[in-house]
């Protein structure tokens, strides 16, 4: 199985759901106000024609990853607190962030999509989302640049992610993924001092190198006021 194939396995059902997806077994249509930008299909994820796949360069074979019915079983029971798909993303290490998101604005040039910026928490990563921010109920496409072969680096990349917005607070989230999978399931949150955790974050395993990371936001995660804050590039 490709990193492809269990991405529309596992998670179709869940964002079947979204009015900006469209679901089918072998590919998953993810919509901005303009149309269909991202495609997965089961060799490709393709962003306006060109596969995101290739960026993705792995420096092992390794296969190990969470069986999919059980990721499943976990979504099912989200279901009923699923509000959005908020992105899908590839993060990948990148000597050169500023000329490689160059290059995506020439892929862009010719669609009215934009790239924005967020700030990072680190001076080794750039946060760049793709899409239309000016609708926040629309899903982006995330490009994490990585250009320090830290322990980040080590355990982390490189990676397909996906991210929902749910309406649940990590101590729900925490109380149903340990019954699936225990303990420590969520490698990393975003804690903000004085208010609380917006998200969360897992690695689900690794197909031929190929991480799967999987966010989850929680109900203080407030998308509008995220979003406005990203800069456009120029």
């Amino acid at each position: 199985m490709t990193i492809n194939e269990y991405i529309l396995k596992t998670f179709n059902p869940l964002l079947s759901q979204s009015k900006f997806t469209s679901t089918f077994s072998d590919s998953l249509a993810i919509k901005t106000t303009n149309g269909v930008f991202v495609e997965i299909t089961k060799d490709k994820i393709l962003l306006v024609n060109t596969d995101l796949l290739k960026k993705l360069k792995p420096n092992t074979t390794k296969t190990d990853i969470l069986e999919s019915q059980k990721i499943r079983d976990f979504l099912h029971e989200i279901d009923p607190f699923f509000i959005r798909l908020n992105h899908v993303g590839i993060s990948y290490y990148c000597e050169n962030p500023l000329q490689e998101i160059g290059a995506y604005k020439d892929i862009l040039k010719d669609t009215k999509l934009k790239i924005y910026q967020e700030q990072s928490e680190s001076r080794d990563e750039k946060w760049y989302f793709i899409g239309n921010k000016t609708n926040y109920e629309t899903p982006l496409c995330e490009i994490v640049l990585n250009s320090a072969t830290n322990d980040w680096y080590k355990d982390w990349l490189p990676a397909f992610q996906i991210d929902i917005d749910t309406s649940l607070s990590i101590e729900e989230i925490e109380k149903i993924s340990e019954k699936y999978f225990g303990n420590n399931f969520w490698k990393w949150k975003l804690d903000i001092p004085d208010y609380g955790v917006v998200l969360a974050m897992a690695i689900i395993g690794e197909i031929h190198g190929i991480k799967l990371t999987l966010g989850f936001g929680t109900k203080l995660r407030k998308i509008k006021n995220q979003r406005e804050l990203m800069e456009e590039l120029a």
